[in-house]
């Protein structure tokens, strides 16, 4: 069920322009990741939204881990 009483700000929603600037990338970008489905956005009828926070926690998301990390790893579990 719906809960009308969630408070999402206006702040928090931010258009396809906004979510560009946002990430540092190009409008097109935004559009070509939403059209792949690979970040998180929502449809106000026509209208895209992103949510700024989906959008912190999607990019952190897509940290890589430093290739000194991922060489330990390899080594630690193709040793034992």
């Amino acid at each position: 069920m719906f809960d009308m009483n969630c408070e999402v700000k206006n702040d928090d929603l931010l258009n396809v322009s906004q979510a560009a600037d946002f990430l540092q990338v190009k409008v097109a970008t935004v559009y070509s990741w939403v059209h792949k489905q690979k970040v998180p956005y929502r449809k106000h009828g026509s209208r895209l939204v992103f949510s700024r926070d989906s959008l912190l926690k999607w990019s952190a998301a897509q940290e890589v881990a430093p290739k000194e990390l991922v060489d330990r790893r390899r080594r630690y579990f193709k040793v034992r």
